[in-house]
């Protein structure tokens, strides 16, 4: 960590550690009555300190080490994890195939066979609560504990057969 520390230092005042160019001397200006030693200033700073030169030194031996081991053995890309389980994509689709009202926990075992997999009982109640509150609502909420897939607007509503003038 030290290292790392004192890398980020080294980093940091790069600026600082490297003197600036000689200034240009054109002919009449005051530059020519600076004198000849005026920009080469004493190193201070990182350069001049005998800790940071050890640890830089073995810092760049670690580097090529690493370089010279990954050149050597090259790892292999590694096959993308699985997609994260759509819970409500799966909710939505086994209250679909219900066509009836079910209890949440009969919609978490019915999620997880279709799923294959396990799935959180946390995600299954998120997916229907934020299925039942979101403005294009998927879940009806019929009762505590009790949801159903949501009708489509004008479904189960009682309308008239005679047309409005």
């Amino acid at each position: 960590m030290a290292l790392v520390r004192v890398a980020r230092y080294a980093l940091d005042t790069q600026a600082s550690v490297f003197p600036e160019p000689p200034p240009r001397v054109v002919e009449g200006s005051l530059a020519e009555a600076r004198p000849p030693c005026a920009g080469l200033e004493e190193d201070n700073g990182a350069r001049s300190n005998p800790r940071l030169q050890l640890e830089l030194a073995q810092l760049t031996l670690i580097h090529e080490r690493l370089l010279a081991k990954a050149a050597a053995r090259p790892r292999k890309p590694r096959h993308a994890p699985p997609r994260a389980s759509p819970v409500l994509e799966t909710v939505t689709c086994v209250l679909e195939r219900a066509g009836e009202p079910m209890r949440a926990r009969d919609i978490y075992a019915a999620a997880e066979q279709l799923a294959g997999e396990a799935l959180r009982w946390t995600s299954v109640k998120a997916a229907l609560a934020a299925g039942a509150a979101s403005r294009t609502r998927r879940f009806e909420r019929i009762r505590r504990g009790v949801s159903q897939r949501a009708r489509p607007e004008g479904i189960g509503l009682h309308e008239s057969s005679e047309p409005s003038e």
